[in-house]
């Protein structure tokens, strides 16, 4: 993709945040291209993450430049400071997301655009029959967008919840008890189910967390 495409990409996965048709217009797009993928070494299937409720989800990166910062992030990296890799289709990204039952496709998890994309979100894209409604070979037209449409939680009238990123306390593995180091609010919409809600809070966790680290990080350190 040209510089010009992927900025236009990221400002769709940047609108998707606010659901509806603006997810429905990424979920698409992505559809439509090839994703990196991170393998395990020495073992078939990808690299998964946990997050502290137990739900599983597959990171997966719209250039090798996002790979990299996340393997940078989270410890990928070989001793020789490579990082294997993988270009697959993102329908087959999201099928196997969707094979190994899987609660959620993270894209681009270290970037301030990252999107979460729940199991249930996938499923129109995935389904046979909704695919050959579609109006052509990457159309999302007929049921195919209806059935995202339906699947995407839409926008309502806001209210208000909190994020917080504390830092766990000297010898204690619990972020409870920590400082505050950053809070943001996030939109409860009349329509909002738990699930629209835990994947709305997730989405503003990651970006929150990477921020915050981002700050912290470029400050001096005084010894």
């Amino acid at each position: 993709m040209t510089e010009r495409q992927n900025e236009a990409l990221k400002r769709l996965l940047t609108d998707a945040s606010a659901g509806g048709q603006a997810k429905v217009d990424a979920m698409v797009a992505l559809s439509q291209r090839t994703l990196w993928v991170v393998p395990w070494e020495g073992v078939e299937g990808y690299r998964t993450l946990v997050n502290s409720t137990g739900l599983a989800a597959l990171p997966v990166f719209t250039s090798e430049a996002e790979l990299t910062e996340a393997a940078q992030r989270f410890g990928w990296l070989t001793p020789s400071g490579g990082i294997a890799h993988k270009e697959i289709g993102a329908r087959a990204a999201f099928g196997y997301a969707h094979e190994k039952s899987l609660g959620f496709v993270v894209v681009d998890i270290t970037s301030e655009h990252s999107l979460e994309i729940s199991r249930d979100e996938l499923e129109p894209l995935l389904t046979q029959n909704r695919r050959e409604s579609a109006g052509g070979p990457f159309a999302a037209t007929g049921r195919v967008e209806s059935s995202l449409m339906a699947a995407v939680s839409r926008k309502s009238e806001p209210g208000i919840a909190a994020v917080r990123a504390p830092t766990p306390p000297p010898g204690s593995l619990s972020p409870a008890n920590g400082p505050v180091l950053a809070t943001e609010t996030i939109p409860i919409y009349a329509e909002d189910t738990l699930e629209s809600l835990e994947i709305r809070i997730h989405q503003t966790e990651h970006r929150l967390l990477v921020n915050t680290l981002k700050s912290i990080f470029s400050k001096p350190i005084t010894l």
